[in-house]
């Protein structure tokens, strides 16, 4: 192993990491649904289902499968205290977003909100992370998780071959596409 290698695997870094394990919505609203006493379930879509009964969702509703982000975390809460203020659940309001909060440092899911008191906009006076920090991120953790879906496969391709005219010009030759 080189020198610069091992130099970095031995240094200790007290700033947070620069990007968080995926955690899935499901795997979300299982422990969400048993903290807030709507039931205990090892399956997300009961899970699911009751916490969408009590009026808890992302905007977009539940999708198991995708990676709970700051924006869904905030929608969660802004929901949980929703319910618990038109008791459409069994426990107040603190106990809700106390339950709530518990289950999001749970996963190391905590959003925190800006409370230096600026403006929105006002980018003067951030402290940024030390750059050599983010410079050995990639080494380090590896690549960001990415998802990507692939294309429908293409089955049939025709080219009739004719051309047609408009005017002076030839537009080309036509071709059509099956999938």
């Amino acid at each position: 192993m080189s020198a610069s290698a091992n130099a970095q695997t031995d240094q200790t870094s007290t700033s947070p990491p620069l990007s968080q394990p995926p955690v899935r919505e499901g795997d979300l609203a299982v422990k969400l649904a048993e903290s807030l006493g709507l039931g205990a379930t090892e399956n997300e879509a009961e899970a699911e289902s009751a916490l969408s009964s009590a009026g808890i969702a992302p905007r977009n509703g539940w999708i198991a499968d995708y990676p709970v982000t700051p924006d869904i975390v905030g929608e969660l809460q802004t929901a949980v205290s929703e319910a618990a203020d038109s008791g459409r659940l069994t426990i107040g309001k603190d106990d809700a977003l106390n339950a709530f909060q518990n289950v999001i440092t749970q996963y190391d899911l905590e959003v925190r909100t800006d409370t230096s008191g600026r403006e929105a906009g006002d980018t003067s006076g951030i402290e940024y992370p030390d750059s050599t920090v983010m410079g050995n991120y990639y080494s380090e953790e590896g690549p960001p998780v990415v998802t990507y879906y692939a294309p429908p496969l293409i089955t049939h391709i025709s080219t009739p071959g004719s051309h047609t005219r408009f005017g002076d010009g030839i537009i080309g030759s036509l071709v059509s596409l099956s999938w």
